[in-house]
């Protein structure tokens, strides 16, 4: 509710992504709430984890494996994939 997890439902249990945890301070990455707050209410949890985890052309990598590193480049990068398409 919090908006500082992504969660998905896992047979019915809730299911976090790893990689949004900062297991050295035992925290989210701050950036993940962001995001979180960025997503369209059109793009389900799976969909954005899809995006976080899948490689990027400006990153080389997966936005995810940059979290605590590069947020304001993968901010900029998630702003931009969901932007609406205008035609004409």
């Amino acid at each position: 509710e919090q908006k500082e997890l992504i969660r998905l439902q896992r047979g019915g249990a809730p299911f976090y992504l790893h990689a949004q945890f900062d297991v050295a301070i035992a925290q989210a990455f701050p950036v993940v709430r962001f995001i979180n707050m960025m997503k369209p209410p059109h793009m389900s949890s799976l969909q954005l984890c899809h995006w976080l985890s899948r490689p990027h052309m400006d990153f080389g990598c997966a936005p995810a494996a940059l979290f605590g590193r590069e947020d304001a480049a993968i901010l900029a990068a998630f702003a931009r994939a969901i932007e609406p398409n205008l035609h004409g």
